[in-house]
């Protein structure tokens, strides 16, 4: 899938992933560059002729089942 359908979505997989990875960064500063590629191409991969998005962004994360799978690259945060 790679694709969120609203924020609340995103919000529930950042939850699960993003809160727990050391790629996360700090919250005042540049974030997980997964993520970033996600807002930005989010939508566009369903655009007509968009495949190579699409593939990409499914290659970061992955579906599984009716959701996205694990993040590619996401690393657990030792505490």
């Amino acid at each position: 899938m790679g694709y969120f359908s609203n924020a609340t979505e995103n919000d529930l997989y950042q939850e699960q992933w993003c809160n727990r990875c050391i790629h996360r960064g700090p919250d005042d500063g540049p974030g997980c560059p997964i993520m970033g590629v996600h807002f930005l191409y989010n939508y566009e991969q369903y655009k007509r002729g968009n495949e190579t998005i699409r593939d990409i962004l499914q290659d970061l994360i992955p579906p599984e089942g009716v959701g996205n799978g694990q993040c590619k690259m996401f690393v657990q945060e030792l505490k």
